[in-house]
């Protein structure tokens, strides 16, 4: 059982360690390495230096965030753009659309007719 007063290193949550499964980073070598979860049990990583201690829905919470922002981050189009941007969505009135669009057809009756 973690020690009590350790504090989750999730920054949304930061409550006690206390109680429940949880998840340590622990550094090996140059490398941090999560015990846990997978099939690294917490009993495995005892002999390296802790870093950081986590509620385990909160680690998975970390881990789904740090994918979020590496995918928004390698395609920079998902991110809204200035003005100009062919992204944005532009609106225009019917009759000014060149060609057979140019046409006003509020007069034009309905389908029946």
């Amino acid at each position: 059982m973690p020690a009590p007063g350790l504090i989750c290193a999730f920054e949304a949550c930061r409550r006690p360690v206390t109680e429940g499964k949880v998840v340590e980073v622990r550094q090996v070598g140059e490398a941090e390495v999560a015990y846990g979860v997978e099939s690294r049990a917490l009993e495995d990583g005892l002999e390296y230096p802790l870093v950081h201690r986590f509620h385990r829905p909160c680690w998975f919470a970390k881990v789904k965030r740090g994918r979020i922002l590496a995918a928004r981050a390698a395609d920079p189009s998902g991110h809204p753009g200035d003005a100009a941007d062919w992204r944005e969505p532009a609106t225009c009135d019917v009759e000014d659309l060149p060609g057979v669009f140019g046409r006003d057809y509020r007069e034009a009756g309905t389908a029946a007719d």
